[in-house]
């Protein structure tokens, strides 16, 4: 999880607590939580209170452990822009994990981090280390290296580029199975171009050895880069030739969906398919 710990206003010392709940930690003590945190433990019992006076973490069973609330789901859902690129998403999605029987999944770029709102999961499939509600930093992923190519906002791509991820996941620890390869500037800036270039991005072995991401650009109506569509494929060569068209045809028709009437790029040549980390 990343550090919010240099943000020690009300805000920020509550938001840290929320952060704290993960997928592998649902439910935490107040003592774990001053601990994940940094914040005095008085000081955390005093905030657990209100979060659960108005409804944001609920306590669970009879002991002192406390998880995020179904009110705070709904808070989130309702007032993501993700939530409706994710309805008109999902059943294009569905119809592609069922054509190519990959891991797939859907993300949107949120400051510097990829943020996953949908995952569904191969049977028999490669491992994948992302969970649905998930964030990552946005340099390691072809989700987010996808998204950054297409900012306009160039100092944000200096942040995403430049962005210490070394203590990323100082307090969880990163996820099961995981093998980050920190890039570059270089390699960085090199994914971003092919990226443009290509309308698609792939990596080989950034998170784990035996993985490849794979990622295609969805479009909103104003012809804005959205969203990334992703398939998690085995790392090898010959799969990703495979599955990139369906890959791709499945991202137009999403923007589609949404309002985009622009042209189709023309398909990928074979060269971008090398890969980028062996």
């Amino acid at each position: 999880m990343k550090d919010h710990s240099s943000d020690n206003s009300y805000l920020g010392r509550v938001l840290r607590i929320l952060e704290s709940f993960t997928p592998s930690c649902p439910a935490l003590s107040v003592a774990q939580l001053a601990e994940r945190t940094g914040i005095p433990l008085p000081t955390v019992y005093r905030y657990v209170g209100e979060l659960v006076r108005v409804g944001l973490l609920e306590r669970v069973g009879e002991g002192d452990r406390l998880r995020a609330s179904v009110r705070l789901w709904e808070l989130g859902y309702r007032a993501s822009n993700a939530t409706a690129v994710r309805t008109v998403a999902l059943p294009f999605m569905q119809d592609l994990h069922a054509t190519v029987g990959h891991n797939t999944q859907l993300a949107v770029l949120d400051g510097t981090e990829v943020l996953y709102v949908e995952r569904l999961r191969a049977r028999g499939a490669i491992t994948n280390i992302t969970q649905t509600g998930e964030r990552m930093p946005a340099k390691i992923n072809s989700s987010g290296l996808l998204l950054a190519a297409f900012l306009d906002d160039r100092e944000r791509v200096e942040q995403i580029i430049e962005e210490d991820i070394s203590d990323y996941w100082l307090v969880a620890g990163p996820p099961p199975f995981a093998a980050v390869h920190v890039p570059t500037r270089e390699e960085v800036e090199g994914v971003l171009a092919r990226a443009r270039r290509d309308d698609f991005c792939r990596l080989d072995a950034w998170l784990s050895p035996d993985t490849a991401g794979i990622s295609a650009p969805i479009r909103d109506a104003l012809g804005t880069v959205c969203a990334a569509l992703s398939l998690i494929v085995p790392n090898d060569r010959s799969i990703p030739q495979r599955v990139v068209p369906a890959l791709r045809t499945s991202a137009t028709a999403i923007s589609r969906a949404l309002g985009w009437r622009g042209k189709v790029r023309s398909r990928h040549r074979s060269a971008p398919l090398i890969a980028l980390v062996d």
